[in-house]
């Protein structure tokens, strides 16, 4: 069960190796009454005395041990930040401002393509933007696949 409580008190009590990975070791108190060990690994940092920190008290053999939750935004696995619309909406504009420049765009015109599309995905506008609207030259339009009656495809 998470627990929070301001910590009075820290004391780094030395440092451990495992499995390639450093990390340091600290004997804890808090203002609740609760106390155990803290390890903190890599390039963390420990909570500072008079910080209000939360945290789980695990009982092992080797006593108490103090775990704090994960700081989200790490990346890795679960520590990944959500995307936003605009973040899918950015990164859509971006694979379609590629593929038009593949297909032939104008490069004085892509920062324009790229706002337009970006927008669009945005605002989900009910007009779709034309090739000439967005500097394709005629000749390098996409070619339009009609669907035949007899279509074998599985799906």
């Amino acid at each position: 069960m998470e627990k929070t409580s301001k910590l009075i008190t820290i004391i780094h009590t030395g440092e451990r190796e495992y499995e390639g990975r450093k990390g340091q070791q600290y004997t804890v108190k808090f203002e609740n009454g609760d106390s155990g060990q803290l390890e903190v690994w890599g390039d963390s940092k420990p909570p500072a005395e008079g910080e209000t920190v939360s945290y789980e008290l695990n009982e092992t053999s080797f006593g108490t041990r103090i775990k704090l939750p994960r700081k989200s935004g790490g990346g890795g696995f679960g520590g990944a930040k959500k995307w936003t619309p605009q973040d899918v909406a950015q990164q859509d504009a971006i694979k379609l401002t590629c593929a038009a420049i593949e297909a032939g765009l104008d490069l004085k015109y892509y920062k324009q393509f790229f706002v337009e599309c970006k927008s669009f995905m945005l605002h989900q506008e009910k007009e779709a933007l034309t090739e000439k609207d967005l500097g394709m030259p005629d000749d390098k339009a996409a070619p339009v696949i009609q669907a035949e009656e007899t279509d074998d495809m599985p799906f």
